[in-house]
């Protein structure tokens, strides 16, 4: 015969035995006072480390953003300087231009277009800290044209050009008495220095024509 269930032995009662140390016992408010203290710790640490990784980020950027302004100007007047012809024009007024003209703070030439290899004439010029260059699209300019124009660079302090002539360096082109129409009408290379934003830079630009 089936016994009844409730003539069954009941069953035992486990209990989790603890430390002693640890039973019953909470934390102490000096324990949650150093905890808290220890925790603000770590967390000032991690926020200055953060704020480290942040304002080293900013920089690298600041320097990888200078470094292109400056690669991609460098290659703009070289690219110009490659394609410098020696080809003189006529103004707005039919005054005849040298291939290659410089003056202080200004430079301009002709140049033969990307694509077609007609003659067009550009001008680099300095105007309140900027590196400024002005685009006619043809070579004989028609009376009031009207070039394109950009910033090349600007916070720009000061900017010089040299010319190579067999006597050396000159910051005018032509010099006196030069035959603009002869074979060295335009010269061998350009040299530009550059203060920009406190830091002297120098280029060094050969000329293919």
């Amino acid at each position: 015969m089936c016994r009844q269930w409730f003539d069954l032995p009941r069953p035992r009662r486990v209990m989790a035995r603890l430390h002693p140390a640890l039973s019953g016992r909470g934390f102490t408010l000096l324990e949650l006072m150093i905890a808290i203290a220890i925790f603000s710790v770590v967390a000032t640490l991690a926020h200055g480390g953060l704020q480290a990784v942040i304002r080293a980020h900013q920089r690298t950027e600041a320097v990888v953003a200078d470094l292109d302004a400056l690669r991609r100007t460098w290659l703009l007047i070289d690219q110009d300087m490659a394609a410098l012809a020696a080809r003189g024009i006529r103004d707005g007024s039919g005054l005849s231009r040298p291939p290659f003209l410089l003056a202080p703070g200004r430079v301009e030439f002709t140049r033969l277009r990307p694509g077609d290899d007609l003659p067009q004439r550009v001008e680099y010029r300095l105007i309140d800290r900027r590196l400024m260059r002005f685009e006619w699209p043809v070579g004989d300019l028609a009376p009031a044209a009207v070039p394109l124009s950009g910033v090349v660079l600007d916070e720009v302090e000061a900017a010089v050009l040299a010319a190579w002539t067999e006597g050396g360096w000159v910051t005018d082109w032509p010099t006196a008495g030069q035959d603009t129409t002869a074979a060295g009408a335009v010269p061998r290379a350009v040299a530009l220095r550059l203060v920009w934003r406190g830091r002297a830079l120098q280029w060094l630009f050969t000329v293919s024509a």
